[in-house]
C-alpha cells in the first residue's frame, strides 16, 4: 500500500506542477549535481537520526528518495 500511496502522491504532485506552471509559476528542477549537493547537505541529520530509529529504516527511506528522482 506504500508504494501506491507514493504513485498517487507523485501524480498529484505532477499535476499541481503542472497547473502552477501554466498559472505562470516558475519552478526550479535541481539538476542531478544539485541533488548530489543536497543529498550530501543533508546525510548528517541521517547519521544523527540512525542511532534512535534504525539504520534499516535510515535505507529505506534512501531508497524511496532515489527510486523517485
Amino acid at each position: 500500500s506504500a508504494e501506491y500511496e507514493i504513485q498517487l502522491a507523485t501524480e498529484y504532485d505532477d499535476w499541481s506542477r503542472e497547473q502552477l506552471e501554466e498559472r505562470g509559476m516558475q519552478v526550479t528542477r535541481l539538476n542531478d549535481e544539485q541533488i548530489a549537493a543536497f543529498q550530501e547537505a543533508v546525510q548528517p541529520v541521517y547519521d544523527r537520526w540512525a542511532p534512535r530509529i534504525g539504520e534499516d529504516l535510515i535505507a529505506e527511506i534512501q531508497s524511496i528518495v532515489e527510486s523517485n528522482q
